[in-house]
C-alpha cells in the first residue's frame, strides 16, 4: 500500500523581513528548479521557481523553503514543518546527493522531485514528492529497488527523457561495483511508477571508476536532438588532466562518445568544480541544456565561471577569463547550490541562481545571464537580488567591496514573448515605466520603433528573419534589453 503524506508550502505577500531569509548551510544536495508555482502572474514562464529542501530539521520533518517566480520574485514561499505520520523520522544523510527533479507524473509540468533514500545497504526507496502546481507536493513511496545500495550512486544521479517519450520522467546512474567497474542503470518512469531496466544497464565498463566523475555529472541535451537524454561528466584522471565523456541517448541505451572524450584539459584540476557544475542554455541558441557551466576556484578566494559550449560532437572551450571572474567569492560557498532558470517567458532555460552560504541566514540570492551585446559578442551579467523585494542589482559599493568584474544591470519584470518570434510580439511590462521600444539589429541600428501607450501590449514587426535586440526606454534612460529572433 502507497503510503503519502501532504507538503505544503504557504505563499506569504511579504511584510516582515524574517520571511525573507534562508540558511543555505541547511540545504541538502542539490537546490532544484521547476514550475512549482505554475503561472501565479499568467506569463507563463516555466521554469522559474527554485526550492531548497532544510535538512536542518532534528525532528525528521520534511521543510521546503521556495523561491517562487524567479522573473518576479516579490515572494518568498516557505513551508511549514508538518507532522509526519507516526513512525516517520526522516534522516536526510541517507538522500544527500540523490535529489532530482522532473515530471513523475506526466502531467505536462516539471514540478515533481525525487529523493532516492537509502533504507539499507540492499534497499533504496523511491521517495517521489508530486507538485500540485500551488506550491504543494504529496510524498509518495512510488517504487522500491531491492538489493541496492544507494551509496554506490552517491552524486552521479541524473534525470531527463532517455526514452525519447517526450516527458521528463526518467533516472540514470552510475553505479561503481569497485575495481574499476562501472554501469549506468536506468529507471524509465511510467506517470505512478517506475520500470528497472536491469542491473546490466544501459551501459558498463570494466575499465572505468565512478569515483573520478562524482559529483561532475550533468544531463542535458548535448548532441541538439531535441531531448534531454545524453549525459556529460568531468572525469578527472589526475596531474591535472580532464576529459569530459558523453554518452549519447538513444532510447535504450547510451552510446558512449569514446574515453578521448568531447574536451580535453591538460591543466584543469577537476576537483576545483566539484558540485558546481550545471547544464544549461547559457549561449542562447535555442537548444535547452545543450551548454555546461562550472564555477571553478581558483583559490586564494577568486572564482571563475567557465562555459563548455556544444557544437553537437564536442564542447567548444569558451576561455577561464571571458565569462565572468569573482575576485572575492568563495567556490566552496555556492557548492551543490545552484540551479538553471528562466527568467522571463518565451526564453529558453538560460540563466543560473547561486545560494551563497554567508555562514548566517540572509534574504540575498546571485543571478547569473548570459548576453550578446549589439555586436554580437557574448557577455554575462551578474547581480544580487532579494527573495522578498522587488529585484534590484546589488549596490555599486557592494559589488566593488566582493570584487566582481562584469556589466551588471537593473533586473526588470518586463515579459516578452514568443521567442522566437514570426509576425509578432507581445510585452507585458508589469510595473516598469517604459515611453518606447527600439529594436535594433546585430550593427546597433534602429530598425524599428514602437511608442508604448499601454504596459500590456503587441508590437506588429516588418522585418526580415534573423536576430535583433529590442531596447526598453524612458525618455533616454535603457530600462531593459531582450534579444529578439525572428523567423520566417
Amino acid at each position: 500500500m502507497l503510503a503519502s503524506m501532504i507538503f505544503l508550502i504557504h505563499q506569504h505577500v511579504v511584510a516582515q523581513e524574517n520571511y525573507c531569509e534562508v540558511a543555505p548551510a541547511h540545504f541538502t544536495d542539490y537546490v532544484l528548479a521547476g514550475e512549482y508555482v505554475e503561472d501565479m502572474y499568467g506569463n507563463g514562464a516555466g521554469i522559474d521557481d527554485v526550492i531548497m529542501i532544510n535538512a536542518n530539521n532534528p525532528s525528521g520533518f520534511v521543510t521546503i523553503d521556495m523561491l517562487a517566480n524567479v522573473s518576479h520574485s516579490k515572494y518568498l514561499n516557505k513551508s511549514l514543518s508538518i507532522s509526519p505520520p507516526l513512525g516517520f523520522n526522516y534522516h536526510f544523510d541517507n538522500v544527500n546527493g540523490r535529489m532530482i527533479g522532473g515530471d513523475f507524473d506526466n502531467d505536462g509540468d516539471r514540478d515533481d522531485f525525487v529523493l532516492l533514500y537509502r533504507v539499507s545497504s540492499s534497499k533504496m526507496r523511491f521517495d517521489v514528492f508530486i507538485g500540485n502546481g500551488a506550491g504543494g507536493f504529496t510524498r509518495t513511496e512510488m517504487y522500491t529497488q531491492n538489493g541496492y545500495d544507494a551509496d554506490k550512486i552517491t552524486g552521479r544521479v541524473v534525470s531527463g527523457d532517455f526514452d525519447g517519450d517526450h516527458e521528463w520522467d526518467d533516472i540514470a546512474a552510475f553505479y561503481d561495483y569497485g575495481d574499476g567497474e562501472t554501469r549506468i542503470h536506468v529507471w524509465l518512469g511510467t506517470g505512478s511508477s517506475f520500470s528497472y531496466q536491469s542491473s546490466w544497464g544501459w551501459w558498463n565498463s570494466n575499465g572505468y571508476s565512478a569515483e573520478k566523475i562524482t559529483n561532475r555529472v550533468v544531463s542535458g541535451d548535448f548532441d541538439k536532438d531535441g531531448f534531454v537524454n545524453d549525459i556529460a561528466a568531468f572525469y578527472d584522471y589526475g596531474d591535472g588532466e580532464t576529459r569530459i565523456h558523453v554518452w549519447l541517448g538513444q532510447g535504450t541505451f547510451f552510446d558512449y562518445q569514446s574515453s578521448y572524450g568531447w574536451y580535453v584539459a591538460n591543466q584543469y584540476t577537476a576537483n576545483n568544480i566539484t558540485g558546481r557544475v550545471i547544464s544549461v542554455d547559457f549561449m542562447y541558441d535555442e537548444k535547452e541544456y545543450d551548454d555546461i557551466v562550472a564555477f571553478y576556484d581558483v583559490g586564494n578566494g577568486i572564482t571563475k565561471m567557465h562555459i563548455f559550449k556544444s557544437t553537437g560532437s564536442s564542447f567548444d572551450f569558451q576561455g577561464s577569463n571571458s565569462a565572468w571572474v569573482g575576485n572575492v567569492y568563495n567556490a566552496d560557498k555556492i557548492t551543490n547550490k545552484l540551479a538553471a532558470v528562466k527568467t522571463g517567458s518565451g526564453q529558453p532555460v538560460s540563466d543560473i541562481i547561486g545560494l551563497y552560504d554567508y555562514g548566517a541566514y540572509t534574504d540575498k540570492y546571485h543571478l547569473w545571464q548570459g548576453f550578446y551585446d549589439f555586436w554580437n559578442n557574448f557577455y554575462v551579467e551578474y547581480s544580487h537580488h532579494t527573495f522578498c523585494r522587488d529585484k534590484k542589482m546589488a549596490s555599486g559599493a557592494q559589488a566593488d567591496k566582493e570584487g566582481i568584474q562584469g556589466r551588471k544591470s537593473e533586473f526588470s519584470s518586463i515579459n516578452q514573448f514568443p521567442n522566437p518570434a514570426k509576425d509578432e510580439f507581445t510585452y507585458d511590462l508589469a510595473d516598469v515605466e517604459v515611453s518606447e521600444i527600439w529594436i535594433l539589429n546585430k550593427l546597433g541600428q534602429r530598425v524599428q520603433k514602437h511608442i508604448v501607450e499601454q504596459s500590456n501590449s503587441t508590437v506588429k514587426l516588418n522585418l526580415p528573419a534573423g536576430t535583433y535586440y529590442c531596447v526598453y526606454r524612458n525618455g533616454t534612460d535603457i530600462v531593459d534589453r531582450k534579444k529578439l529572433i525572428i523567423v520566417e
